[in-house]
């Protein structure tokens, strides 16, 4: 059906978001109940009813075009939906047909180093489909991976893998092997995915033409004969399920097998734990640390081989054997993972006589540090003060409230004390013939706080192992977004205070559901900026709230 923009603006406002994520999270709640009950003849008709549903195509297509970072970024085909008519036609066009046009590459700088990784970006199309097929893989997949997979999947953070290691080695030493694997993206097998994945024919024609569809490059399309492209909606599920057949599984049947160890005591015998079988392994994506009470390294070969039916292989730059305590082959102890530092040192506070520290890596710290500094140069040398402070807070809550669920108080104040050194030293250069006492003075240095030094340390709670976002538990979830997820201040303030549900339709709030604070009486109404006069409301009841507080502004005129 052909509408015209009034129309489709109508028909757009008139969607009962609500009621469609109810509906759409209702399936995937029985998807999950059936995978973990293997019963997958039941998975593939739910995941069938759920990707052949307009509810489906609906929220996959608000979530690509509105409430995707990436819905500016036009594809091979240069095309996007920034209008509401856009979005009905992919939404009502939307199917399975085994097609897919090229991914565009894209090279983007690593975070911090001088190296590019490309980038593919499918077409508006292909990831709204992307996204509908995500809707109906993810239920089945949650409740097949393991409790020690922490990257690229709902209600898990990097946070709840630091959480792990920390919890492993708070009672001993540990002996520590950190790997990852080289070019996981680009070298994943495509016959040995699809035939792992193992879903009902049209979806696997579907991926299959994701995999297979090439890449653009200029005006230069090459083919693809392995991997995923990173940029894709369903890549990070994918390459997931890759590794949980490629690392998870070996690893945990490997770590199964070891035999008990037998004790004799007088006449009668009795097993007792073998120090091997408290091996552990955690695993972000597809940088992976093991754990070892022993310096056993029997596992590598067994990952090497599994990893090699995929096509896969270790990064020999950053695979690493070292312990958390003591010195390894003259390596210092400890270890980095995530931008994070792990490592034991000898106290007398504890039983164990040693205590865990986690902190900042000195690469993150560092990296820190040159980035705020080159913003105080360029801010100060223009005379913008006010505007310095106003950038900063934002900058330092980031990275604080990465770093404050370890042992990171002392590096907050070296932090905070770096910082006010620079710029004193900048203004320094800047007025020569001052003197520290009347910058101090004159920029009012001395009273300041830049957010490292007054910043809480807080214990983060790892995530329970037995628990999914599609487990039904909706009082679970919403209470721990609002203590140990990476959100905003004032979101996490928010959603304390509204226990989790949405002031506006007051449905729960959902893992990966885009939350916008409100103002109850509007700015223009004379509303004030303060907790008082904020409300959590999900982003599409923020659009229709706003939509009704102009109808009754109208009303009034």
């Amino acid at each position: 059906m052909i509408y015209t923009d009034q129309q489709a603006r109508e028909i757009w406002g008139r969607i009962n978001w609500k009621k469609i994520q109810r509906y759409v999270m209702k399936l995937q709640r029985r998807i999950y109940r059936a995978s973990e009950s293997g019963d997958f003849r039941l998975v593939r008709k739910l995941q069938k009813l759920l990707t052949r549903s307009n509810a489906a195509k609906l929220l996959a297509t608000r979530k690509v075009t509105q409430d995707n970072q990436g819905k500016k970024t036009p594809g091979v085909d240069g095309r996007l939906a920034k209008t509401e008519k856009a979005r009905l036609i992919i939404a009502n066009t939307m199917g399975f047909d085994g097609k897919s046009k090229p991914i565009k590459r894209v090279m983007i700088p690593k975070p911090g180093k001088k190296d590019k990784r490309p980038l593919g970006i499918p077409t508006i199309l292909d990831r709204a489909k992307q996204m509908l097929a995500k809707l109906a893989l993810d239920p089945e997949w949650e409740a097949k991976f393991l409790p020690n997979n922490y990257g690229f999947r709902p209600g898990r953070s990097a946070h709840d893998a630091i959480m792990d290691i920390w919890l492993s080695t708070c009672k001993q030493p540990k002996y520590v092997f950190e790997s990852d694997i080289e070019k996981c993206f680009d070298k994943i097998s495509h016959e040995a995915l699809l035939h792992h994945l193992n879903t009902y024919p049209t979806l696997r024609r579907q991926i299959k033409a994701w995999l297979k569809s090439g890449v653009m490059e200029g005006k230069q399309l090459f083919p693809t004969e392995e991997g995923t492209p990173q940029g894709g909606v369903i890549s990070p599920l994918l390459a997931n399920i890759a590794l949980h057949f490629a690392i998870d599984i070996p690893f945990h049947q490997y770590k199964t097998s070891m035999p008990k160890l037998v004790k004799c005591t007088g006449k009668k015998q009795r097993q007792t734990n073998n120090p091997e079988r408290n091996i552990h392994m955690i695993r972000y994506a597809d940088d992976f640390v093991i754990l070892n009470g022993t310096a056993n390294l029997s596992f590598v070969e067994v990952i090497k081989e599994s990893l090699s039916q995929w096509g896969l292989k270790l990064k020999e730059s950053k695979t690493r054997f070292s312990n958390t305590k003591i010195v390894v082959d003259g390596q210092e102890s400890g270890f980095n993972f995530l931008g994070f530092n792990i490592n034991q040192v000898d106290t007398t506070q504890n039983k164990q006589g040693f205590t865990t520290l986690v902190r900042p890596s000195k690469d993150s710290f560092k990296k820190h540090y040159r980035y705020v500094c080159r913003m105080i140069r360029s801010f100060l040398y223009k005379g913008k003060w006010e505007e310095l402070l106003k950038r900063l807070k934002p900058i330092v809550t980031g990275w604080c409230n990465y770093y404050d669920m370890g042992t990171s108080a002392n590096d907050f104040q070296k932090m905070e004390h770096l910082i006010w050194h620079k710029i004193v030293k900048t203004l320094k250069k800047k007025h020569c013939s001052w003197g520290i006492k009347k910058i101090v003075s004159t920029y009012g240095l001395k009273g300041i706080d830049y957010g490292y030094g007054s910043h809480h340390i807080q214990r983060h709670v790892k995530v329970r192992d037995d628990k999914s976002p599609y487990d039904g538990d909706d009082i679970y979830w919403s209470q721990r977004q609002s203590k140990y997820s990476q959100l905003p201040t004032a979101v996490t303030k928010l959603l304390a205070k509204q226990k989790g549900k949405c002031a506006y339709c007051d449905g729960y709030f959902q893992i990966g559901d885009k939350m916008e604070v409100d103002h109850i009486v509007a700015k223009r109404n004379g509303g004030k900026d303060n907790y008082r006069n904020y409300q959590l409301l999900h982003n599409y009841c923020h659009d229709r709230k706003s939509k009704d507080d102009l109808l009754l502004v109208s009303d009034e005129f």
